[in-house]
């Protein structure tokens, strides 16, 4: 999106893409890495690639695997938008990101702040965070992808319940639009 942007005229910056290896998937984790590394070459887009082992992170801090992962995601993000000499980091959360978020906080209790959900931009010592498509469903980006023939990588560990945003994701938000 930010390359059509780009491309278009509305976006005027220069464009580094960032991934981030969580390593948690083994083979897949390193396919995705290869899909991120091929897109943006394709693209010409500079890609500053990092990995990072959140199973020892979350063992260490004693914190779930999707906390250890936000945490060291976010912070990697921030490094590598230090070092790339990038001010902005735009991420593509979107709305149902946004309604899980707002009903995983609630679950877990969490005050007004909390309740807002993800905020379309947050500042992190230098850098700024950006979350463009929080009003554009998953449903539209994948109907946009596959309308323009681009293609995307699946993390199959998105359908694993035993994961609380995953259970709220299928199971809750389902239940609660059928009622």
């Amino acid at each position: 999106a930010m390359h059509r942007l780009k491309h278009a005229g509305i976006f005027h910056g220069d464009l580094v893409c960032a991934h981030i290896n969580h390593r948690l998937r083994e083979a897949d984790s390193d396919t995705d890495e290869e899909f991120a590394v091929s897109t943006a070459k394709k693209l010409d887009i500079t890609i500053a690639v990092e990995k990072i082992d959140v199973r020892k992170t979350a063992r260490l801090k004693k914190l779930s695997i999707e906390t250890a992962a936000r945490e060291l995601r976010i912070e990697k993000l921030q490094h590598l938008a230090e070092v790339n000499n990038c001010s902005c980091v735009v991420t593509a959360h979107h709305k149902d990101d946004n309604a899980e978020t707002v009903l995983q906080r609630l679950i877990r209790g969490t005050g007004f702040r909390g309740l807002a959900g993800i905020w379309p931009k947050r500042e992190l010592g230098s850098v700024r965070f950006v979350r463009p498509l929080l009003g554009v469903g998953r449903r539209e980006i994948v109907e946009y992808l596959q309308k323009n023939n681009l293609l995307w990588r699946q993390d199959m560990t998105n359908y694993d319940c035993a994961y609380r945003r995953n259970f709220i994701r299928h199971r809750l938000i389902p239940y609660l639009q059928k009622q």
